[in-house]
């Protein structure tokens, strides 16, 4: 990828994500169960889930945490999740030295996916619970 694409794509990718009132951010996680109360430390990586969760804080909506039935699989496709997973609030942020965020993570309650809305270009989902 060339500069000038580079530079189109990183401003497509601070664009502001709609989230329909009601629906979550789907953040799935490898290995790893939030449960209702728990606080959790998070590495979040990539920027597409980077640019997830600061939407989801920006927009003051509840993230939704669910475990992929298997960790090896890089970008899940719905079929991939479980279907119940926690609903959990961004506590803290911190944006670490390497560009990387580290996130505290705060579970609110259990929820179950009624449905996928559509499936966003950075591996988290939409969906109403």
């Amino acid at each position: 990828m060339n500069t000038e694409e580079e530079e189109k794509e990183s401003v497509k990718s601070k664009q502001h994500l709609n989230i329909p009132e009601g629906a979550l951010v789907i953040m799935p996680m490898r290995n790893r169960v939030l449960f209702p109360s728990m606080m959790m430390p998070l590495a979040v990586r990539s920027p597409a889930r980077r640019h997830a969760v600061e939407e989801a804080v920006r927009q003051q909506v509840p993230i939704g945490f669910v475990v992929q039935r298997d960790p090896n699989v890089e970008v899940p496709e719905p079929k991939d999740l479980y279907p119940v997973g926690t609903t959990g609030d961004v506590v803290r942020m911190f944006t670490l030295p390497d560009g990387q965020r580290q996130v505290l993570v705060q579970g609110r309650r259990r929820f179950e996916i009624g449905e996928f809305l559509e499936t966003i270009r950075f591996s988290s989902r939409a969906s109403r619970w």
